[in-house]
């Protein structure tokens, strides 16, 4: 749809990826790599004899030209992390082709377009703090003139064009995905021996940035450029140089002062191979050379901008050596546990193996960083699936109290308590209400729900909770304190007994479904509705229903009484709890007449229904006061019987 004033208009507007889709998950989100998205823009304006000419963008139009988040799409919490550039980076585009096997399907699309289209770049990266869910993107222009001031690529506006971006995490490198060229005699002479160590990716990823040892070993008379990893038997050192180096190098670079060398006496030497991952091993005599291996962390960042961290592994007495990788130490910045109602303690748990308590745990993860810094990143899924809740203690490993479950996702059941005086209360909207107002959080904390679940006949005592998480391979907990950090957070939940829905709670409903005058057959549904803000979820049918020889495959009865010539059986209906599910007679009672015709068994909004079945084929007779028992939608279990008055179901509270 065209955009226009009276005398200038947009009849282009779009956004795509450089293939012409309008999905890429070709982002790695670790701050650096970027994702070029193109913006085809067509601006016109009225010529001499009324007629639409294109023009060229003005350089402040062109400059206005911007990506944003289509906020209608994106929580705003999911936006995060998102930074828009306008100029290309040096770190390569796409993601690495791990394998190096050939890309397999079709090729790239051409993307023809109109010669009249300007074209401009904007390039996204997103932080390591951001969530990897896709984003939504549109672009947007402010144009000169009067009329026309901001026009949108993205519907419900005109040209309705966006683009959606999933990024992906980082890739973890193994040391079979390394290279290594090794110089035996990178120099050699006057009782001075150095061995050069080169190191590369494969398959395309190579290293750009080499930011040196982390903790490196001091070192009397160290290198001008040189950081030392371990040093043995006063002759044997190994390390690295700092940043980027020259081709031609110097010992001094490496160690000053050598004793094999005369004063003044600087040999050159060369650096052979061009990568900047590059390790170098002296052996020769070294004064006051301390006898240690630090196995500092070496930080290099590779061709798509992620950082990756490596130690040096002596061996043969330091005289060779290799690399592997290591993870970058991570660490809890935050750590928090909270309730949904804004407090320290709850008692919104009912005691029946069921109902569930929503306990939150604020989580913000920082990661090591170049010089010595950390950075906020986002936590691994496999962290967030360690946190837990436990009891209260000094112990990290401390277990929960018997009874007591933590679950990682959330039941069937409402989270609260039933509400008597609210007509129709949803327990879990007010929670959730409360959740919002009161989880206002800085943007790198991540909020991990956990839900807590005590069994049925277990002591009843408030207990206090704290969270726990393992990141980085150490157990964290909300009451930890070292050098570095210290938390403290916890809650009380003081479970509740399960209440109990009496018969007189109930409201009655009684429906003629079914009479068929010739067999005399006649079938009543009986229906009980519970008080507001309770409805029944799972009706769990009776415990030791009578054995009947024709008794229909989804029915349990727990009478039959003869009158007159007619054989009348009362019990329930189970495997119907979907709403529509209507029962065939066969499903009832396998010799009455009419088998596959539909009873009408939803009425009334309620799964809480027996049936009085009647009609002249002869049944055994008999009762059984079994109970029938029920779950409602805070997971509490509801028991009754049935017994005959009359022509009539009484309902009677069943006392455990």
């Amino acid at each position: 749809m065209i955009r226009q004033s009276n005398n200038m208009r947009l009849s282009h507007f779009k956004v795509r990826f450089a293939d012409g889709t309008d999905y890429t998950d070709a982002l790695y989100a670790n701050g650096h790599h970027q994702v070029d998205i193109i913006v085809e823009v067509l601006k016109e304006v009225i010529g001499r004899l009324g007629s639409w000419n294109n023009v060229a963008l003005t350089d402040s139009e062109r400059a206005s030209i911007k990506i944003v988040p289509v906020l209608m799409s994106v929580d705003q919490s999911e936006a995060v992390g998102w930074v828009f550039d306008t100029e290309k980076n040096e770190y390569d585009s796409g993601l690495w082709n791990r394998t190096g096997e050939a890309p397999g399907g079709p090729g790239p699309n051409s993307v023809i377009v109109d010669p009249r289209i300007e074209i401009i770049h904007r390039y996204v990266r997103v932080e390591e703090i951001s969530s990897l869910e896709p984003i939504q993107f549109m672009a947007t222009i402010i144009l000169d003139g009067e009329g026309v001031t901001r026009s949108y690529s993205e519907y419900p506006t005109d040209f309705q064009s966006s683009v959606f971006i999933a990024p992906v995490a980082p890739p973890v490198l193994l040391s079979t995905e390394l290279d290594l060229i090794t110089d035996y005699y990178a120099f050699d002479s006057v009782g001075v021996d150095v061995d050069m160590y080169y190191w590369d990716g494969v398959n395309g990823l190579r290293f750009v940035d080499n930011y040196g040892l982390v903790e490196p070993l001091y070192v009397p008379n160290e290198g001008t450029v040189f950081q030392t990893s371990y040093g043995f038997s006063n002759a044997y050192k190994g390390g690295v140089f700092k940043g980027a180096t020259s081709v031609d190098l110097r010992l001094s670079m490496v160690h000053q002062n050598l004793p094999a060398l005369s004063p003044g006496e600087d040999p050159a030497f060369l650096r052979k191979w061009n990568r900047v991952m590059c390790a170098v091993r002296l052996h020769t005599q070294i004064p006051n050379l301390p006898q240690n291996d630090t196995q500092s962390k070496w930080l290099l960042r590779d061709n798509f901008g992620t950082l990756h961290a490596f130690k040096i592994v002596p061996h043969e007495g330091g005289n060779r050596m290799n690399v592997a990788p290591v993870q970058l130490k991570r660490r809890p910045k935050h750590l928090r546990i909270i309730l949904t109602n804004g407090q320290d303690s709850t008692d919104a748990l009912y005691a029946n193996s069921r109902h569930q308590c929503k306990v939150s745990i604020e989580l913000g993860v920082e990661q090591e960083g170049i010089d010595g810094l950390w950075e906020d990143v986002q936590p691994r899924a496999d962290e967030k699936d360690s946190a837990t809740i436990t009891l209260y203690s000094a112990n990290v490993n401390q277990p929960l109290p018997a009874g007591w479950a933590c679950d990682a996702a959330r039941n069937i059941y409402e989270i609260g308590l039933w509400n008597r005086s609210l007509e129709g209360a949803e327990g879990d909207e007010v929670e959730e209400q409360i959740t919002q107002q009161n989880m206002g959080s800085t943007n790198a904390i991540e909020v991990i729900d956990r839900f807590m679940r005590l069994e049925t006949g277990v002591s009843i005592e408030s207990r206090r909770f704290m969270a726990r998480i393992v990141i980085g391979g150490k157990v964290y907990t909300t009451n930890f304190s070292d050098a570095e950090i210290n938390f403290d957070s916890w809650v009380h939940i003081s479970p509740r007994q399960p209440f109990r829905v009496r018969v007189a709670d109930l409201v009655r409903t009684v429906d003629h479904a079914y009479w068929e005058f010739g067999s005399g057959t006649d079938i009543d549904v009986w229906y009980w509705l519970p008080p507001p803000g309770l409805k029944f979820v799972s009706q769990l049918g009776l415990d030791s229903p009578m054995r009947l020889f024709d008794e229909g495959r989804y029915f349990q009865t727990t009478l039959v009484h003869k009158s007159d010539k007619y054989y009348r059986k009362v019990g329930v209906v189970i495997g119907h709890d979907i709403p529509g599910a209507n029962p065939k007679i066969y499903d009832i009672h396998k010799t009455l007449p009419d088998p596959t015709h539909s009873v009408p068994f939803n009425r009334v909004n309620t799964i809480m229904r027996a049936m009085w079945v009647s009609g002249k084929k002869g049944m055994p007779e008999g009762e059984v006061r079994t109970p029938w028992r029920l779950l409602d939608n805070y997971g509490c279990m509801h028991a009754y019987t049935m017994q005959r008055i009359g022509n009539n179901i009484q309902l009677l509270d069943y006392e455990n």
